[in-house]
This record gives structure tokens, sequence and C-alpha cells, in this order.
């Protein structure tokens, strides 16, 4: 169980520690336009989020 301050103030714990991974893939639709996903997640992990990160983007090159 969290300290309440920690709750309240959104604060690191001590004792934090995790083992991760992750993979990023990236297309390119043409020369200057493509996306990005990425997926990172942990093997282990102490006072640490228990949810994966899923991202996506778009980008356009100038």
């Amino acid at each position: 169980m969290l300290p309440a301050e920690n709750q309240l103030t959104g604060l690191y714990v001590n004792d934090q520690e995790y083992g991760a991974f992750g993979l990023k893939a990236i297309g390119e639709f043409s020369n200057n336009f493509g996306i990005t996903a990425g997926y990172g997640g942990a093997f282990s992990g102490n006072n640490v989020a228990k949810q994966a990160a899923l991202t996506f983007g778009v980008y356009h090159k100038f």
C-alpha cells in the first residue's frame, strides 16, 4: 500500500524497479510521410504501473 502523500501528489515512491522490453515499427508510405507504432512492457516490476504502453504516431518530413 502506498502512503497517502504519494497517492495524492503522484510523486515517485522508494524501491521502484522493473525489467522491461519494447518493440517499435516504422512504415513509410512515401519519402516524407509515414507511421510509427510501439509496444513496451515489463517482465517484472515493483511499485510501477501494471499496464503496458501501446503507442501510435504519424509523421511528415519537411
